[in-house]
């Protein structure tokens, strides 16, 4: 657990992106005073039952600012939140919908000008990074013109979660408070997507509160969590932060370690006083440096040095203690795996990326990668659900698709399909198989593909039996 001293207590919360505040955000995990409050929690940490959440909501609130920073300057966190974006995300979901009704709401849904921000490649790819870096993201649904709108809420404006009366662990509404011109903070109410009473009485922090109608928002909110058993989220970066930037020191050290080594390489040994040493160094050193021009420029590579017999030139023994530094900082490392649940291969350290070892250690990350691909599976369904809906749409089916997170070998794959054919000729007209199979061929619309084989019913079967006939063909070859 952090603690955070009084002087960027005040930066952090009056924060405005500047260059000053992230460097006192950095700096916090090696203040002194930071260090004596981090040995105080050390001693009781919290009580249980004291709170249903693990960190009090400052302390998260100030975990979230931390995490912001390192998911973009530090390499170690960047890749974390990188890492499981790229695998779970990859180049973004899609929907496609059978049924016509249902196939023109989504569309249109996931088509409008304003929400492709959040459905475009780029969009979903920056949904998930908040969700790893804040933990949680809130989204707010409203009524427009168009249609819904979906946009984002900033966690950090989201200042308490208010509950069902007779469960505490349901919300039913969420207190937003943003700064006014006049210093003066707007708090607003936003209702819970599932809601759907309109219950206005509720818990927050203990007390009962009424929310009354001058205060309601008319936008809906989905509350998308990393921990779904605690009201508000942690970020994926909360157990590493102190070890990130412990690595960080460590890596400095290493660094400066090796450049003060690197200024002598070797050594000079001579017989002579005090005024032929000085002679020579000023035979042997450079005059870029001074005012009077270049008389004695440095040598080129591969130039021949000469000496006497007065003098003997050997290299510098340069031992950087490396092979013990590895070790250290292979340690460090496997801590900040552990904490993010990546395997250290995946940061390119260790002796877990020899073939063997690696290959091993793939199936519990690809169950980890998809899980979260299927916690935005489900977020997504739930949201499309919800918009059809309201569109009066119901019995609708949609198939959500990804990529795979771990793409086979395309010929293995398409050997496999066709032998598997070859033994349930059936599986032959399935649009299910064919828009697998067409994805590992590499075709960027396989939806559009299927529609193009997909002919009138009296040439269905030949277009598909060509299509086969393809495929086989490429196996072959």
């Amino acid at each position: 657990m952090f603690g955070f001293g009084k002087r960027t207590t005040v930066a952090a919360e009056s924060s405005n992106g500047t260059e000053q505040d992230m460097r006192l955000l950095l700096e916090e995990l090696t203040d002194t005073a930071t260090q004596i409050m981090l040995a105080q929690d050390s001693q009781g940490w919290q009580k249980l039952g004291a709170s249903d959440q693990p960190i009090s909501d400052e302390v998260r609130r100030k975990m979230v600012k931390l995490a912001r920073v390192y998911s973009v300057r530090d390499p170690l966190c960047k890749n974390i939140v990188r890492t499981y974006t790229n695998f779970a995300v990859g180049t973004g979901f899609s929907v496609r919908a059978e049924d016509g009704e249902a196939k023109q709401v989504l569309d249109a849904f996931t088509g409008d000008r304003l929400n492709k921000r959040m459905f475009s490649t780029q969009g979903q790819r920056r949904s998930s990074n908040k969700l790893l870096s804040d933990g949680e993201v809130f989204f707010a649904l409203f009524p427009s013109d168009r249609g819904i709108g979906l946009r984002y809420i900033d966690p950090l404006e989201i200042s308490a979660v208010i509950t069902h009366p007779e469960d505490a662990m349901t919300p039913i509404w969420y207190e937003r408070s943003t700064q006014t011109g006049t210093g003066q903070p707007k708090v607003e109410y936003y209702r819970d997507w599932e809601n759907e009473d309109n219950i206005s009485e509720g818990y927050k922090g203990g007390s009962l509160v009424m929310i009354h109608d001058e205060q309601k928002r008319d936008a809906l909110v989905c509350h998308v969590k990393l921990e779904d058993e605690y009201l508000r989220g942690n970020s994926i970066l909360t157990p590493v932060l102190e070890w990130c930037r412990g690595h960080a020191q460590f890596m400095e050290s290493r660094l400066a370690v090796q450049q003060a080594i690197a200024q002598f390489i070797r050594k000079l040994r001579t017989k002579g006083n005090a005024a032929q040493m000085t002679a020579l160094k000023n035979v042997l050193h450079t005059t870029i440096t001074s005012n009077t021009g270049e008389t004695n420029p440095p040598k080129v590579p591969g130039s021949t040095f000469m000496e006497n017999e007065g003098a003997e030139l050997k290299p510098v023994a340069q031992d950087t203690g490396a092979a013990g530094a590895r070790t250290d900082g292979g340690m460090i490392l496997q801590v900040i795996g552990a904490g993010a649940g990546i395997f250290p291969h995946y940061f390119g350290a260790g002796e877990a990326f020899r073939l063997a070892t690696a290959t091993a250690m793939e199936p519990p990350m690809q169950k980890t990668f998809e899980a979260y691909n299927e916690l935005w599976k489900d977020t997504y369904r739930e949201i499309f659900d919800f918009v059809l809906e309201g569109e009066s749409v119901s019995d609708a089916k949609y198939t959500i698709d990804s990529p795979d997170i771990f793409p086979q070998d395309k010929h293995k794959a398409i050997d496999s399909a066709t032998k598997a054919v070859k033994e349930f000729p059936q599986l032959a007209f399935s649009d299910d198989v064919l828009k697998r199979l067409l994805t590992n061929m590499g075709i960027d619309d396989p939806n559009a593909a299927l529609a193009a084989i997909n002919a009138p019913v009296n040439q269905e079967e030949t277009a598909k039996s060509m299509l086969w006939s393809m495929i086989k063909k490429h196996v072959s070859d």
